[in-house]
């Protein structure tokens, strides 16, 4: 069996947390009751053989024992995968691609809200993945702050799978906000009124509200930025 693990691709890490930014997207899969599975963080078998079937039944890998052996998305330039997620972990997935990619492929844990926008929940896992090829994975949610010694306590009720060249844009859209705030301005009074470092680089904690147009603004266009230049290359999984 050829173990083939998840690589970190190296991203724009800006991170969001207190002026949250999420985009609409128009990529999106169905959910379905059958998306359940994972097992172990960051490593997946090359073997090509599969783990479920075409019911979900006679599977016997521990937390994902109705994940099918299909690939029903269609991630366009992504090519068809399925995607399962574990049945008592959150963080753990497992996933299948009918076919390769030489430059990867990448899961972003995100949280999808009411209105049909999602931000992120962590960061990137990244992997060159074989055609027919099972691989396991865990997203991990960033720290919270002051302390930064628990994860995020949103669900991770959906994930953002992207061919790799689109995640620095998906990145940048997603803490265009909150990067707007560290680095403007209204006059002599910065956009960000408290900055603390963090485990993911600086955050702005105290966001000034005067700056709360210009950033959206600004996060807007960035997102469309990326929504233009990368139509195709993404695709949001719900659970």
């Amino acid at each position: 069996m050829k173990i083939i693990p998840f690589l970190f691709i190296a991203i724009l890490a800006a991170s969001c947390d207190v002026p949250q930014r999420s985009i609409a997207v128009t990529e999106l899969s169905n959910n379905s009751q059958n998306q359940n599975g994972g097992q172990n963080p960051i490593t997946g078998s090359g073997d090509g053989s599969g783990n479920g079937n075409g019911n979900g039944n006679g599977n016997n890998e521990p937390g994902f024992e109705y994940c099918t052996n299909t690939t029903p998305y269609n991630g366009q330039s992504i090519g068809n995968f399925g995607l399962c997620r574990h049945s008592s972990d959150e963080r753990r997935f497992k996933v299948k691609f009918a076919s390769g990619s030489t430059s990867g492929t990448c899961f972003v844990p995100t949280h999808r809200l009411n209105n049909g926008t999602s931000y992120k929940l962590g960061i990137a896992e990244c992997v060159y993945n074989q055609a027919n090829s099972n691989y396991y994975m865990t997203l991990n949610k960033e720290l919270m702050p002051p302390y930064y010694n628990s994860p995020r306590s949103e669900p991770i009720n959906a994930v953002m799978v992207l061919a790799a060249p689109a995640v620095n844009s998906y990145m940048a859209c997603m803490g265009a906000k909150e990067a707007y705030f560290l680095t403007a301005s209204v006059g002599n009074t910065p956009c960000c009124l408290q900055a603390q470092n963090s485990p993911m680089g600086l955050k702005c904690v105290t966001p000034n509200p005067q700056c709360e147009q210009a950033a959206n603004a600004h996060a807007n266009s960035v997102c469309t930025q990326f929504t233009q230049a990368y139509s195709g290359q993404y695709k949001e999984v719900l659970f």
